[in-house]
């Protein structure tokens, strides 16, 4: 039996790389989450946003200058 650990790897992009016109800044982030926590975390995520007032559904994007308050 194989007692290898398995993940999942989430990634994700800000900024734009485009061609004379892109952004000052382009990031790029990656999280490798142990797939037995993804659930888990998949939720905590949720109630990050609920405290933020946010629907489930939407994906955050933040703005220079916005600050509000996590949990």
């Amino acid at each position: 039996m194989d007692n290898q650990k398995e993940y999942n790897v989430y990634i994700d992009e800000s900024g734009d790389e485009g061609i004379n016109k892109g952004s000052k800044y382009f990031i790029l982030t990656a999280i490798i989450v142990e797939k037995e926590k993804d659930l888990e975390i998949s939720k905590f995520v949720d109630k990050i946003k609920e405290s933020l007032e946010m629907n489930i559904k939407t994906q955050p994007h933040w703005k220079p200058n916005e600050r509000k308050k996590l949990l």
